[in-house]
Protein backbone atom coordinates (compact mmCIF):
# COMPACT_ATOMS: atom_id res chain seq x y z
CA UNK A 1 0.00 0.00 0.00
CA UNK A 2 1.22 4.01 -0.64
CA UNK A 3 -0.44 7.17 0.57
CA UNK A 4 0.34 10.12 -2.08
CA UNK A 5 0.09 13.73 -0.92
CA UNK A 6 -0.45 16.07 -4.23
CA UNK A 7 0.10 20.00 -3.29
CA UNK A 8 -0.60 22.31 -6.24
CA UNK A 9 -0.18 25.86 -4.46
CA UNK A 10 -1.75 28.08 -6.93
CA UNK A 11 -4.51 24.81 -8.73
CA UNK A 12 -3.93 25.24 -11.95
CA UNK A 13 -2.42 21.28 -12.31
CA UNK A 14 0.72 22.99 -13.51
CA UNK A 15 4.23 22.89 -11.49
CA UNK A 16 2.74 20.43 -8.49
CA UNK A 17 4.54 18.23 -5.79
CA UNK A 18 3.45 14.87 -5.24
CA UNK A 19 4.64 12.70 -2.37
CA UNK A 20 4.56 8.75 -2.30
CA UNK A 21 5.00 6.77 0.74
CA UNK A 22 5.10 3.08 1.15
CA UNK A 23 4.09 0.83 4.35
CA UNK A 24 7.96 1.56 5.14
CA UNK A 25 8.30 4.84 5.28
CA UNK A 26 10.19 5.00 2.25
CA UNK A 27 9.50 8.50 0.55
CA UNK A 28 9.15 9.50 -2.59
CA UNK A 29 9.23 13.17 -3.67
CA UNK A 30 8.73 14.72 -7.27
CA UNK A 31 7.78 17.34 -8.61
CA UNK A 32 5.55 17.92 -11.88
CA UNK A 33 6.34 20.69 -14.30
CA UNK A 34 2.62 19.57 -16.09
CA UNK A 35 0.43 16.54 -15.56
CA UNK A 36 1.48 13.69 -17.35
CA UNK A 37 -1.81 13.50 -19.57
CA UNK A 38 -0.06 16.85 -20.80
CA UNK A 39 3.51 15.26 -21.12
CA UNK A 40 4.91 16.65 -18.42
CA UNK A 41 7.58 14.36 -17.41
CA UNK A 42 8.64 13.82 -13.40
CA UNK A 43 11.61 15.69 -11.84
CA UNK A 44 12.37 13.26 -9.69
CA UNK A 45 15.45 14.69 -8.93
CA UNK A 46 13.85 16.91 -6.28
CA UNK A 47 13.40 16.54 -2.69
CA UNK A 48 11.69 18.62 -0.51
CA UNK A 49 14.16 19.57 2.08
CA UNK A 50 13.45 19.16 5.72
CA UNK A 51 11.12 16.84 5.13
CA UNK A 52 10.34 14.36 8.22
CA UNK A 53 7.94 11.17 8.72
CA UNK A 54 7.17 10.18 11.89
CA UNK A 55 5.44 6.66 12.94
CA UNK A 56 2.73 6.80 14.51
CA UNK A 57 2.34 3.29 16.37
CA UNK A 58 -1.38 2.39 17.51
CA UNK A 59 -0.02 -0.15 19.54
CA UNK A 60 0.17 -3.08 16.84
CA UNK A 61 4.00 -4.85 16.37
CA UNK A 62 5.38 -3.00 12.73
CA UNK A 63 5.23 -6.15 11.21
CA UNK A 64 1.15 -6.29 11.38
CA UNK A 65 0.67 -2.69 10.51
CA UNK A 66 3.41 -3.32 7.14
CA UNK A 67 0.67 -5.95 6.09
CA UNK A 68 -2.42 -4.45 7.24
CA UNK A 69 -2.27 -1.08 5.79
CA UNK A 70 0.04 1.34 4.52
CA UNK A 71 0.96 2.41 8.31
CA UNK A 72 -0.03 5.41 9.77
CA UNK A 73 2.98 8.84 9.62
CA UNK A 74 2.88 12.21 10.34
CA UNK A 75 4.36 14.31 7.78
CA UNK A 76 6.31 17.76 8.60
CA UNK A 77 6.61 19.43 5.53
CA UNK A 78 8.57 22.57 5.41
CA UNK A 79 6.46 25.51 3.70
CA UNK A 80 9.72 27.24 2.69
CA UNK A 81 10.52 23.33 0.60
CA UNK A 82 7.42 24.18 -1.43
CA UNK A 83 7.59 28.08 -2.32
CA UNK A 84 9.17 27.42 -6.21
CA UNK A 85 5.69 26.60 -7.68
CA UNK A 86 3.34 29.42 -5.02
CA UNK A 87 2.49 32.49 -7.44
CA UNK A 88 5.93 34.43 -7.25
CA UNK A 89 7.51 32.00 -5.58
CA UNK A 90 6.72 33.46 -2.10
CA UNK A 91 5.33 31.70 0.98
CA UNK A 92 1.69 31.38 1.55
CA UNK A 93 0.09 34.34 3.43
CA UNK A 94 -3.07 34.72 5.49
CA UNK A 95 -6.04 33.80 3.10
CA UNK A 96 -4.27 32.11 0.15
CA UNK A 97 -5.61 28.76 -0.63
CA UNK A 98 -3.69 25.80 -2.17
CA UNK A 99 -5.04 22.60 -3.83
CA UNK A 100 -3.94 19.63 -1.77
CA UNK A 101 -5.38 16.22 -2.54
CA UNK A 102 -5.05 12.67 -0.82
CA UNK A 103 -4.50 9.26 -2.41
CA UNK A 104 -4.43 5.59 -0.91
CA UNK A 105 -4.26 2.40 -2.25
CA UNK A 106 -1.81 0.10 -4.61
CA UNK A 107 0.79 -1.89 -3.77
CA UNK A 108 4.36 -0.35 -3.29
CA UNK A 109 7.29 -2.92 -4.18
CA UNK A 110 10.60 -2.71 -2.24
CA UNK A 111 13.71 -4.12 -3.82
Amino acid sequence: MIFEIFIDPDGDTHSYYELEVNAFGTPWDLLLLKPYRDGGPAVTGWDIAGLQLVPILTGQSIIRLILTKAGRFEYKIPLSALKECSKGGKMPKAGDQWRIDFFEGGMAYCH
